[in-house]
């Protein structure tokens, strides 16, 4: 935009992968186009690595290797474990599964370190025993899990390869690990990636005459369960637009609520709350007028279990965003139209799709838009929204069986406010 003028905000964000012919230039472009008084930000993670000859990805020069059936059946014995394996990714998911046993509680931690510009792998957990047969353990995002003794599986799953020349052999290292829960308590077994929500927003990270008075933020913080909750202050200096989103956690019931501060002392009833069960995901939202104010996140176990201690390091997803009220879009209630939805069935032909929908804030919409490629497609899908009175996710899953059986559910990266689907689909049915 010209200098005094207004200029629009344009952000992609997208994970590909792809192969680059040798010899060739290419060039990475990213364009940023702020409002000259802002301060704009953007991240730029590139990985890449050669390919081998033609002649080392012919299947005879590469076979499978995997930890011995037995290994892990006297877990105490061999434990820490780190060791080096060779997989080819291939045109179609496909995994092993071992047993281990754990003769106390214990934190443990399950992990597969990979070159992710060759590999898509992860690591999946069941119970093994009566009456418990085949249930799945949610890992968190470091591969750590608190386990009883007995009996358990993994599995070691690599996931197919869209393009023919990365079905190759790769190498990747198995990784397991076990602290007896005892000395976890005591000392904690592993490190939390997280920071726990920002206690004070009043600097320059985020509220500021350098934001114009307005923050928003979307990341997994860490919930304080030794102390019950969190507490994030802020002061507002000029009439905002509040919004918080929790995503849903089924391992602890979340509480939001926002209460005025005056004089240091926080007012006795909240001006706004979200009270829901766990499992269900918490918003509040509305105008705050200038003065202080105290967000607290309360944490409560879920019936017939204890809070998760602290060394489990339990995150959540959160959203806060606040915004002076001048620089909102103006949405009047009295001039909203009836819900308009995508409809349920896109015709093949259709190869691009570009609309605008809307629903009242007060309903929780959800809608299924289903297509058939005839032949493998590249898809770039955008879901943009208004983060700062809403929150909306979308996903996208494809099949190339009849039945709709083994259907792959494909990566989503999220922006500010919006989120990305841009991967390349086989010929097949697809639910968006």
């Amino acid at each position: 935009g010209e200098e005094g003028g207004e200029a629009s905000v344009v952000s992609r964000l997208g994970m590909n992968e792809a192969v680059l012919e040798r010899g060739r230039a290419y060039e990475i472009r990213a364009v940023v186009t702020a409002p000259r008084t802002d301060c704009a930000h953007m991240s730029m993670l590139l990985r890449s690595r050669p390919l081998p000859e033609a002649s080392h990805l012919d299947e005879e020069t590469c076979s499978d290797t995997k930890p011995s059936a037995n290994v892990f059946l006297n877990a105490t014995a061999v434990l820490p474990y780190a060791e080096s394996f060779v997989v080819r990714r291939r045109g179609q998911d496909s995994f092993y599964t071992r047993t281990i046993e754990f003769a106390e509680p214990v934190s443990a931690r399950f992990l597969v370190v990979h070159d992710h510009t060759v590999l898509d792998m992860d690591v999946r957990l069941f119970s093994i025993g009566t009456g418990d047969t085949g249930t799945e353990f949610s890992l968190d995002p470091r591969g750590v899990v608190v386990l009883e003794r007995g009996l358990y599986s993994f599995q070691v799953r690599t996931f197919a390869a869209e393009l023919e020349e990365l079905m190759r052999c790769s190498e990747y290292t198995l990784v397991i690990d076990a602290v007896p829960s005892s000395e976890v308590e005591i000392a904690g077994a592993f490190a939390c990636p997280y920071e726990v929500p920002p206690p004070l927003l009043d600097h320059t990270a985020y509220l500021s005459p350098l934001s114009a008075r307005s923050t928003h933020f979307r990341r997994p913080v860490r919930a304080s369960t030794q102390s019950y909750g969190d507490d994030v202050r802020v002061v507002v200096e000029v009439l905002s637009l509040l919004h918080v989103y929790v995503a849903p956690l089924f391992e602890m019931d979340i509480d939001v609520s926002v209460f005025s501060v005056h004089n240091g002392v926080k007012a006795s009833s909240p001006l706004l709350s979200s009270w829901n069960d766990a499992g269900l995901p918490e918003q509040v939202m509305g105008t705050l007028q200038p003065g202080e104010y105290l967000i607290r996140f309360l944490y409560y176990p879920v019936y017939g279990t204890a809070l998760p201690p602290a060394s489990v390091c339990v995150a959540f997803v959160l959203d806060l965003s606040l915004l002076d009220l001048t620089l909102v879009p103006p949405h009047p209630n009295d001039t909203c139209p009836a819900a308009l939805l995508p409809a349920t069935e896109l015709p093949s032909s259709v190869t691009r799709f570009d609309r605008e929908f809307s629903f009242g804030l007060e309903e929780t919409q959800s809608v299924a838009v289903h297509f058939r490629l005839d032949g493998p497609a590249d898809l770039y899908s955008v879901l943009a929204y208004p983060f700062y009175v809403d929150m909306m996710h979308f996903s996208l899953s494809c099949s190339s069986d009849p039945t709709g059986a083994h259907a792959r559910t494909y990566p989503v990266v999220g922006s500010a406010d919006h989120w990305i689907i841009d991967s390349a689909l086989p010929a097949g049915d697809c639910t968006l």
